[in-house]
């Protein structure tokens, strides 16, 4: 149907008349002059932190194996020391949707260049939000720590702002482009429009100032109207890296990474509504029982209903204090979510509500944030 979007993004153009996240390749040479050292670009301090990844899965058709390997390429950016990489979901996407027979999808990195031998061959999927087409991975820590690219925000973008983007598309090693900001009011209501292209391979390449500090997510261009190329505003990765923000100094990042997977473990959650059907209840169980307490508490909520894909409650994310409970278990009431699930019953006049998910990064007593987690509760009025 003209003007409704596919839902898919793929770094290759299997979508006829729907999107193709990359069309164009530009390369752009910086020269030397006078032989004098010149400063250092945004593009040549980014590259530090560019990716190039590989995502490799088993085909199926129609549910049916053909065993057929399939390849799919983006760019990625590192977000911290340890190594997590930021990239656009849809390079997994595809894979994991065609994949049959519990067949997993292998992804393959490398560092500030496109090789033929991957340095890194068991990147890890640490976590998603395939609605917003973001994707957290990590590679192993290596003997040094990586170098991680600065993460800020879009909020004060104007038009008038240089804007740069470098990545590794599928028909060259390694491309830059330069451009601005187009407009804040994209599609879907996260999208936002630049005037920068996208080589094919290009999609989650990051978009940054002339500081080189991150503010959005190369997410593609649309075939049905050429020069609309989109970003994902950084803002929206927060439930993804809100952990990251949080540290109060790069030094305490390594440590944090080191505690956050044991931590994890210590926590079972659980979303539902309150007896009454008034509020919307948070739970959480403790697989030993400990003094460690959820203290903070930031979130967000997506919900979906027919012909409403992705619907979110609050234009960031919502911070509330958390008190003390139990030693092995706790209840935390979700402010403000049952009110937000109301509006968007009324907003959608009263249809069912098919999902309500809520992501969050609860943050301890100890001073740690874990990584984000994801519940979701039953919607009002359907049996079980």
């Amino acid at each position: 149907m003209p003007g409704r979007w596919s839902g898919k993004f793929s770094s290759k153009d299997r979508h006829a008349g729907g999107w193709r996240p990359i069309v164009a390749i530009a390369l752009l040479s910086i020269a030397m002059a006078g032989g004098e050292a010149a400063a250092q670009s945004p593009h040549e301090a980014m590259r530090r932190s560019l990716v190039a990844l590989v995502a490799d899965g088993i085909g199926g058709e129609g549910g049916a194996f053909t065993g057929q390997t399939v390849e799919e390429r983006a760019t990625g950016v590192l977000i911290s020391t340890d190594g997590l990489i930021l990239t656009t979901y849809h390079l997994i996407g595809g894979l994991l949707e065609r994949s049959v027979d519990g067949q997993t999808v292998a992804i393959s990195a490398n560092i500030g260049e496109k090789s033929a031998t991957p340095r890194f061959t068991n990147v890890t999927i640490m976590n998603s939000m395939p609605l917003l087409d973001l994707l957290l991975l990590k590679i192993p820590p290596a003997a040094d720590p990586f170098h991680a690219a600065t993460i800020g925000t879009a909020d004060a973008l104007t038009t008038s702002d240089p804007l740069f983007t470098s990545g590794f598309p599928e028909a060259a090693n390694y491309t830059v482009e330069e451009g601005h900001l187009n407009s804040k009011d994209g599609p879907r209501g996260y999208l936002w429009t630049v005037d920068m292209p996208f080589a094919s391979g290009q999609s989650g390449s990051p978009i940054y100032d002339k500081d080189g500090t991150v503010v959005g997510i190369a997410k593609g261009n649309d075939d049905r109207a050429p020069h609309q190329n989109y970003m994902i505003p950084i803002q929206f990765a927060d439930p993804l890296i809100a952990h990251l923000k949080l540290a109060a100094v790069e030094g305490r990042l390594a440590k944090l990474a080191r505690d956050i997977d044991p931590l994890r473990r210590h926590f079972e959650w659980t979303g539902r509504y309150s007896e009454d059907g008034r509020e919307v209840l948070l739970g959480y169980t403790k697989l030993m029982a400990s003094d460690l307490q959820v203290r903070k508490l930031a979130y967000n909520v997506y919900l979906e209903a027919d012909n409403f894909d992705r619907w979110k409650a609050f234009p960031g994310l919502k911070e509330i204090d958390v008190e003390p409970t139990g030693p092995a278990e706790g209840t935390i009431l979700m402010e403000d979510v049952a009110q937000a699930i109301d509006s968007f019953e009324s907003f959608i006049r009263y249809k069912p509500i098919k999902e309500i998910r809520i992501v969050f990064v609860p943050t301890l007593s100890s001073g740690q944030t874990l990584p984000p987690q994801t519940v979701y509760v039953e919607p009002r009025g359907r049996s079980s």
